[in-house]
């Protein structure tokens, strides 16, 4: 798949059933900040 959408970007999201909401919201921030980041180099 990278190969035919070079700019695609693939998530997989592994959370165990004991994860805190505030815990996964929090990877989430990560996530998206580092997204954005990546977009502005890119």
């Amino acid at each position: 798949m990278k190969e035919m959408y070079p700019q695609l970007y693939l998530l997989f999201l592994n959370a165990d059933a004991g994860i805190s909401e505030v815990n996964f919201f929090n990877r989430m921030h990560f996530f998206v900040n580092h997204a954005k980041e990546r977009m502005e180099i890119d």
